[in-house]
């Protein structure tokens, strides 16, 4: 499973070269890192929309016109709210095209209330939504869901080794947390090392 960090690009290069297969890098709209430098790492990126945080269309929209045609690039997540699955499928026909409009691969995040509505043809599926819901049966299913379309799925804000199980045991291809990004030194290591146990480790979800 893939550990994708924002910031702390020389220390998720550092480990690569042991490493290769767990680490890859995410960039939003108010990450410092630069397209180029990320692309010349040769790591797998992918681009997050800030929504977490605040989302804002122009930057978004100038960082996904620096991606056009670059190497490497798992996915761009496409604009969505926090915790709302309706609102999110709301945004999802104009910024959707918005983001294949310059042949990039786009992403739909998974909000609490998914369950209640019909799953969009995307490239990729991010496990978003609250902490509760993000844990939940509901959630469990729509990993399942994804994974029989043969989609890559992500987990976002993995920060601990019992919610890197829960996205091991839902078949995640990849995740990302903030402590990876604010605190590389220190955890991007730890993480390295959770990843390698687990995945000896049966998976629970099939």
């Amino acid at each position: 499973m893939l550990m994708l960090v924002s910031g702390s690009v020389n220390k998720v290069v550092e480990l690569s070269s042991r490493r290769a297969a767990d680490l890859g890098i995410i960039l939003t709209p108010n990450n410092i890192n630069s397209i180029p430098t990320v692309v010349a790492t040769g790591l797998p990126w992918a681009i997050d929309n800030g929504a977490f945080s605040g989302f804002n269309a122009d930057k978004f929209t100038r960082l996904i016109d620096k991606a056009a045609g670059k190497s490497h690039l798992l996915w761009v997540v496409c604009p969505d709210v926090v915790g709302n699955a309706e609102t999110t499928l709301a945004h999802w026909p104009w910024w959707s095209a918005v983001i294949r409009a310059r042949n990039l691969p786009v992403a739909f995040v998974l909000q609490d209330g998914q369950e209640g509505f019909r799953l969009p043809e995307a490239d990729a599926y991010f496990i978003g939504g609250s902490t509760r819901w993000k844990l939940s049966a509901h959630a469990a299913e729509l990993a399942t869901e994804v994974k029989k379309r043969g989609k890559w799925l992500h987990m976002g804000r993995v920060n601990s080794l019992r919610r890197m199980r829960v996205a091991m045991d839902m078949s995640c291809d990849s995740t990302d947390g903030s402590s990876l990004s604010m605190f590389g030194d220190k955890y991007i290591g730890k993480f390295c090392s959770w990843s390698k146990q687990l995945h000896a480790q049966p998976v629970l979800f099939t």
